[in-house]
């Protein structure tokens, strides 16, 4: 005897399909959701001495002691040269820190001639850099311009001359960085930064209580190799850092992607697990139901995929379902042994039992006469119930509208 072993996991899909609504499967992969995976990019593992970076930067500075007090038709003569030496190391695409060195002129008041005093400073700062194409977009390793905004704390000491004696001060400074990448060396920066110290940095206490400058300076940067011979950060996929026999730091990378992969792996076999349990409980709720009332035997029986749904209190078979009444007939001629019990529902949301019993038997009978009328199907091999509303199978009102298929080989 030829036995076709019938799918019931199709039921719950292609019932969907039919009844034209949306089915949201949870746990199972989507279309394209598994090739995402694969085409998912993690950022390649640095060293301490990667992303290193380095410049110099020539300009002038603005000197804004005292500025309550300037005559503003003279602001050219407050400027001053200025010069900065850097070394720094991007930490992320987002984030960075720099050391850096300056050396400038700044130009206060002298107090008993009211000429203006020009004096040197020099110190140093620790600055942490963000990169803000990185921070509200995504990071792209070819980006031309970027903007990098930075805030720093450091030392600067004022040398006297004189007039103006020496100072030790710290100093906060915020500034703004425009970059723009001429190679993947060297990097053309425009900066901006105001600097802010104690009042007392151009020996002059007087006015408000701090004392600061404005520097606007241009320079080059230098971006050096990183241990992978690239220069900047690195995109891999998925597949790639797994793999990891071209990275030079693959186990870096690998054990965590490994051990993300084996949870979404855990997680899907938790829920095939729990969906195989679902639909065993719903293959035997479906046999119970039927079995009460069937001259079949239905213990070892197999429900088929193929379901049939109706508009409500209609009986009369739709067009779209040909496909799955053919299906059911060519299973019943491939296994001329076994029979057929049509079991037919009705929702319970409208109508009367009685009523509902009648139209799911209407229903099941029609299938029944079609199976035998256009298809030559012996009628002794087939049986019709009806359960109308008694039993409410699907979750969906309106999906109970149908019928159910059940295939067996003994009669009692």
């Amino acid at each position: 005897m030829k036995r076709k072993k019938t799918i019931l996991i199709l039921l719950l899909a292609l019932f969907s399909v039919i009844t034209e609504i949306e089915a949201k499967e949870v746990g199972t992969f989507v279309p394209g959701q598994r090739e995402a995976l694969i085409r998912e990019e993690t950022l390649r593992s640095y060293h301490v001495f990667d992303n290193l970076f380095a410049g110099i930067n020539l300009g002038a500075t603005y000197s804004a002691f005292d500025a309550y007090r300037l005559n503003f038709n003279k602001v050219g003569d407050y400027l001053s040269p200025d010069i900065s030496l850097y070394l720094g190391k991007w930490i992320s695409p987002t984030t960075g820190v720099r050391l850096s060195y300056e050396w400038g002129k700044n130009k206060t008041l002298n107090t008993l001639s009211q000429n203006l005093v020009e004096y040197s400073r020099y110190g140093g700062f620790g600055d942490v850099l963000f990169n803000l194409n990185n921070v509200f977009g995504t990071y792209k390793e070819n980006q031309r311009w970027s903007v990098v905004p930075f805030a720093g704390i450091g030392f600067i000491r004022g040398v006297g001359n004189g007039s103006v004696h020496s100072t030790n001060n710290l100093a906060v400074r915020f500034g703004l960085q425009l970059n723009y990448r001429i190679t993947d060396a060297l990097t053309l920066n425009l900066e901006g930064s105001g600097n802010v110290m104690d009042d007392e940095f151009n020996a002059r206490i007087i006015g408000v209580k701090y004392d600061g400058y404005v520097n606007t300076t241009i320079g080059i940067s230098y971006r050096f190799k990183n241990s992978d011979n690239n220069r900047y950060f690195k995109k891999l996929s998925v597949a790639d850092a797994v793999r990891g026999n071209s990275v030079a730091d693959a186990p870096d990378n690998q054990g965590k992607i490994i051990q993300e992969l084996e949870k979404v792996i855990g997680e899907q076999k938790n829920t095939i697990s729990t969906q195989a349990q679902k639909i065993n409980d719903l293959e035997q709720q479906l046999l119970s139901v039927a079995n009460k009332d069937s001259r079949f035997y239905l213990n070892n029986a197999h429900v088929l995929s193929p379901v049939l749904t109706f508009k409500i209190n209609e009986y009369q078979i739709l067009g779209h379902h040909e496909p799955n009444i053919f299906l059911v007939a060519q299973t019943l001629k491939d296994n001329p042994n076994m029979n057929l019990t049509i079991t037919g529902y009705a929702d319970k949301a409208t109508g009367t039992p009685e009523v509902n019993k009648n139209i799911a038997s209407l229903r099941a009978t029609s299938v029944k006469r079609k199976l035998v009328n256009e298809y030559g199907i012996n009628p002794d091999r087939l049986e019709v119930i009806s359960v109308g509303s008694e039993a409410q199978i699907f979750e969906k009102n309106n999906w109970n509208r149908a019928i159910i298929f059940i295939l067996s080989n003994k009669i009692k």
